[in-house]
């Protein structure tokens, strides 16, 4: 290691005001929501800005490395500072080429849950929309059906097909007829996107 890396390794076991860089490295993931992942973008950001790299770690047998990391981990910071020179700073590049693969899938599955979520609610809102509109339907499809019915008696007894259409609505009310039936069907679209619109804000905070 140079020696301007091993004094940012050294900085990781300075205090600070609530707990140690490697403490917070450290931090459990918590739940999946934009905060969280902005702080694993931050702590991911920080340890690649190390410039260790991953080639650094294939240089040693991968399972002295999984265990110096594994060692690390449960190592606190107060222990490890005890340590000697060569020893921690090796401790300290094993757990932090861990910390980057962790981070890594951790920053992968939160996407995934925070995306699934935003889909789950928006196909429970597209399945509110619809319980919602299945009354409308059934009124819609009850007066065409009256109104078909009406045209075809006109047709076979020879009646002013106007006439027929007035009988079971006026001309102003199929057309409000038309345009609420055009609605329905757009809300009965198979595809949830359109009920998506709701969470953009929230998707904005991680994306």
């Amino acid at each position: 290691l140079s020696s301007a890396m091993r004094n940012l390794l050294k900085s990781h076991l300075c205090d600070h005001a609530w707990a140690t860089w490697l403490a917070w490295l450290r931090k459990a993931s918590g739940r999946a929501c934009p905060g969280n992942f902005h702080l694993h973008l931050e702590r991911l950001q920080f340890i690649r800005d190390l410039g260790l790299g991953r080639s650094r770690g294939h240089r040693v047998n991968q399972n002295r490395l999984r265990a110096m990391a594994r060692a690390g981990r449960k190592t606190t910071t107060q222990n490890l500072a005890t340590f000697a020179d060569q020893r921690r700073r090796a401790t300290l590049v094993a757990v932090l080429l861990d910390l980057e693969v962790r981070l890594t899938d951790e920053l992968v599955t939160m996407s995934d849950q925070l995306l699934g979520s935003m889909f789950r609610r928006g196909n429970n809102r597209r399945r509110e929309r619809l319980e919602e509109s299945s009354r409308a339907v059934h009124d819609k499809i009850r007066i065409l059906t009256e109104l078909g019915e009406s045209l075809l008696r006109a047709k076979e007894e020879g009646q002013n097909l106007e006439t027929a259409i007035e009988a079971v609505v006026p001309w102003d009310q199929l057309a409000n007829l038309v345009g609420e039936s055009r609605q329905l069907s757009r809300t009965t679209a198979p595809s949830v996107l359109p009920f998506l619109d709701a969470w953009y804000g929230q998707m904005r905070k991680y994306s």
